[in-house]
C-alpha cells in the first residue's frame, strides 16, 4: 500500500507495509486478502463530462449548490463524491439534527443519488470536535440487508454540508435471499478461508449485499459478511460467504502492520532527498487513534485513516500553511 501527499516543495509521504517473518509480530503477505472486496473506479473524461451535463446534477447544482462539482460512477450513473461550497441543512447541533438534515436533502434528489426506489437508513454519526465536522453514513437495504461499502457518505463541516458521496447501485441485479443458515456460512469461514489450520473465535455475522464487477457487468451478491479473530496468525478476519451458493468470495484481515514514513529533503531546499521514520505521528480513525512508535510503526483497526503531519517530532513549512495532512485507505490490505 502506497499513499502520498505532494506539498509545494516537493514533500511527500509514503505508507508502506512493514516487512517481517514472525508470526508474533506481522503475517506474511499472502496471509492478507484475498479476492476483491471494494471496486476499483475508473474515469474517462468524455463518461465524466456527460454525466456532469445529467438534468438531476444540473436541478442539484441550481437547487443546492451552485459551484458544486463530482466525480462520477461510470457504471452506475451514480455521484460518487460531489463536493463544494457549504450548504445549509437546518440546525447540526446533535446527531439527531444532522441525521435528519441530510436524509431530507438526500429525499429531495434520491434520483441523482441512486436511492428513488431503495430503502435507506442511517449506519453511523459520528463527531469530531478537534474538527468540526460530522461524520454522516446512510445504508442502502437490498433484501433488508444493507450494500457492503455502499449507501450514502456525507460530511459536514462547520454546520454545513460541504461533500456527499453517493456508493449507490440502482437498476443492479441481485442474486436474491439467502439459500443457506447462517451456521454453514460460519463453518466454511473457518474452516475453508483464511487461516483454516488455525482455531477462529467469532465475533460478528452480518448479512450483506457485495457488489461484484465482472466484464464491465455489476451483480450485486447476498453473503454472509463472517469475522472471527486468531491468535497464531495475528488476525481479526473477515470473510465473505455466498448465501446462495456457499462459496467463499473474498476475505481479507482487519489487522494492519504498517509503518509510516517521510520523503523529504535531507534539511533544506538542496536537492537532498532521504526517507525518515515519522515518529509519534498520530493516526486516526473515526472511533480510534493510536500514535506510531519511534520508528513510524503502528497498527489499527480499520480502514480509512487520517493524520495531521504536526507535532513536537514533525513540522512541515510551506506556502499553503504550516503543516500537512495525509489520508489513506487500506481496506483489503
Amino acid at each position: 500500500m502506497t499513499a502520498k501527499l505532494a506539498l509545494p516543495w516537493l514533500l511527500a509521504f509514503a505508507v508502506v507495509a512493514a516487512q517481517t517473518t514472525a508470526y508474533a509480530f506481522s503475517p506474511p503477505e499472502q496471509h492478507q486478502s484475498m479476492g476483491q472486496t471494494q471496486r476499483m473506479l475508473t474515469y474517462s473524461i468524455d463518461a465524466q463530462a456527460r454525466l456532469l451535463k445529467q438534468a438531476e446534477f444540473l436541478r442539484f447544482q441550481r437547487e443546492e449548490g451552485e459551484e458544486w462539482s463530482a466525480v462520477f460512477d461510470e457504471l452506475t450513473g451514480t455521484p460518487h463524491r460531489m463536493w463544494g461550497k457549504g450548504i445549509d441543512i437546518g440546525p447540526t447541533q446533535t446527531a439527531s439534527q444532522v441525521g435528519a438534515g441530510v436524509l431530507d436533502l438526500v429525499d429531495r434528489h434520491a434520483a441523482l443519488l441512486g436511492v428513488a426506489d431503495s430503502e435507506v437508513a442511517i449506519s453511523s454519526v459520528n463527531y469530531n470536535e478537534r474538527l468540526d465536522t460530522w461524520y454522516i453514513d446512510i445504508d442502502q437495504m437490498v433484501h433488508s440487508h444493507p450494500i457492503y461499502r455502499g449507501g450514502i457518505t456525507a460530511r459536514v463541516k462547520h454546520g454545513r454540508l460541504i461533500l456527499l458521496g453517493a456508493d449507490t447501485y440502482p437498476d443492479v441485479p441481485s442474486s436474491g435471499p439467502a439459500q443457506i443458515e447462517e451456521t454453514k456460512a460460519v463453518n466454511i469461514a473457518t474452516n475453508a478461508g483464511p487461516a483454516e489450520n488455525a482455531p477462529h473465535q467469532l465475533t460478528d455475522v452480518e448479512l450483506v449485499s457485495l457488489p461484484v464487477e465482472a466484464s464491465g457487468a455489476l451483480e450485486l451478491r447476498t453473503v454472509y459478511k463472517v469475522r472471527s479473530r486468531t491468535d497464531v496468525p495475528i488476525g481479526q478476519w473477515v470473510t465473505f460467504v455466498d448465501a446462495v451458493t456457499g462459496d467463499v468470495l473474498a476475505w481479507f484481515n482487519d489487522v494492519k502492520f504498517s509503518v509510516i514514513e517521510g520523503y523529504h529533503e535531507e534539511r533544506t531546499l538542496d536537492g537532498i532527498m532521504v526517507t525518515s521514520p515519522m515518529p509519534l505521528l498520530e493516526i486516526y480513525t473515526v472511533d480510534n487513534s493510536v500514535f506510531a512508535d519511534d520508528l513510524g510503526l503502528f497498527s489499527i483497526e480499520g480502514s480509512d485513516r487520517e493524520a495531521d503531519i504536526e507535532g513536537s517530532y514533525l513540522n512541515v513549512r510551506n506556502q499553503q500553511g504550516a503543516e500537512g495532512h495525509l489520508s489513506f485507505t487500506a481496506d483489503g490490505l
